[in-house]
């Protein structure tokens, strides 16, 4: 006895059709949602278009998101307002403040300075730093001094230890500069055995081009002279908005 099948024309032509589906999504790999749904970017799996052309992607290779609206740009923020609608938005905008460079002085590099010369802002008086991670470019290792990238209103704040090489009684006077301001914090009697940590802080415009460096003198009122030991020294630049 045989048994029949009989299959409608309509619901094989859906099986027909959800199978090419899949296998075209299997092939291929990909899906455009929204205004024209044929014509979608090789380099994506995923996108949506609205009619003004803003588009949503997914990247193939990577998996990363792309968000094109016409906002869009380097380095900007996406965020959100009150009903959930995203822009891309910039740090200025947003008012975030923005370290552009921090160095530090490495550990065993202690930095000897000798008697001031009565010469401010000496090459072999600054304190020379390493560069911290995320900084931006600027820092000059040979003349051991930032440059200002970008016009803008700036907080800079620096410090470091300073200790003498004479055991006591011995009075100088060690005074810590950040340039080219000549700002500056000082510490009298300094010896050996007393070894101070310096800060100093500075706040107001700079301009593209403008530099910024720390620097100590010595500066001995009596007794022998002797050498300042400056070692944990700092610098810190940022961007107010």
């Amino acid at each position: 006895m045989k048994t029949h099948f009989i299959i409608s024309k309509t619901f094989f032509s859906a099986v027909l059709a959800t199978s090419m589906m899949l296998s075209s999504v299997s092939l291929f790999a990909q899906m455009k949602v929204g205004a024209h749904p044929t014509v979608i970017d090789h380099t994506t799996n995923f996108e949506v278009e609205s009619n003004d052309g803003h588009r949503f992607k997914v990247k193939k290779e990577t998996g990363k998101v792309e968000i094109i609206d016409g906002s869009q740009g380097n380095d900007k923020i996406l965020t959100s307002d009150a009903n959930g609608v995203a822009t891309w938005r910039s740090k200025p905008e947003l008012r975030i403040d923005q370290t552009v460079f921090i160095g530090t002085q490495a550990p065993d590099n202690h930095v000897v300075i000798t008697n001031w010369e009565k010469i401010f802002n000496r090459s072999e008086d600054r304190i020379p730093l390493v560069v911290r991670p995320g900084s931006l470019p600027g820092w000059d290792a040979t003349t051991k001094q930032y440059t200002i990238q970008e016009d803008g209103y700036y907080r800079v704040f620096a410090g470091g230890k300073i200790t003498g090489t004479v055991a006591p009684p011995r009075v100088t006077l060690a005074s810590f500069y950040l340039g080219p301001w000549y700002a500056l914090n000082q510490y009298y009697n300094i010896n050996k055995e007393v070894g101070p940590q310096l800060s100093v802080n500075w706040e107001g415009e700079l301009k593209k081009g403008q530099v910024v460096n720390i620097w100590v003198t010595n500066n001995p009122l009596s007794g022998p002279d002797q050498h300042l030991k400056v070692s944990d020294s700092f610098l810190s630049i940022t961007r107010l908005y």
